[in-house]
């Protein structure tokens, strides 16, 4: 499931931001170079399928596996939904 995710959250990155962004396993949030508009359409672009995600979830969460790891432990039901609907 960890590779499933990783795979959705470069896909959410690539909707809302200009930048080639390639997320990996360890990649930290703050390293990103992303300005404020794109972290928090990034956020945004996550809460539509993860309703409940707090908006200071990077600072929650550093990396992507500390993310993956969340959304595994607190959105189980929201990711069985979304790989039903691939």
């Amino acid at each position: 499931m960890a590779q499933e995710l990783l795979t959705y959250l470069n896909e959410a990155i690539a909707e809302v931001s200009d930048k080639e962004v390639v997320l990996s396993e360890d990649t930290k949030f703050a390293t990103l170079g992303l300005d404020s508009y794109d972290a928090m359409s990034f956020i945004a672009r996550l809460k539509e399928d993860f309703e409940d995600l707090p908006v200071t979830i990077f600072l929650q969460c550093q990396t992507t596996t500390d993310l993956i790891k969340y959304l595994e432990n607190n959105h189980k039901e929201e990711m069985e939904e979304l790989w039903k609907q691939d």
